[in-house]
């Protein structure tokens, strides 16, 4: 076991020196996780602030946004 200790001890500072942002770029992904793949931000719409869209901004994201409906039938 004190090889392994020893091999760890040369590892980590080298990974550290090599990698000096991985913890907060760590935070910075699993706070997109929480975001858009668990929606988590949807409890936090609340407390925010409601920002107007200009008539150019809803003019384009009208342009912008294709919509479309599904009519589910009666398969014969």
């Amino acid at each position: 076991m004190g090889e392994i200790a020893e091999k760890r001890q040369e590892i980590v500072p080298a990974a550290a020196s090599a990698y000096p942002n991985i913890a907060s770029e760590y935070q910075a992904a699993l706070k997109v996780v929480d975001d858009v793949i668990l929606k988590n931000y949807i409890t936090e719409l609340s407390r925010l602030e409601i920002v107007p869209l200009s008539k150019s901004m809803l003019q384009s994201i009208v342009n912008d946004v294709n919509s479309f409906r599904l009519t589910l039938g009666k398969r014969a």
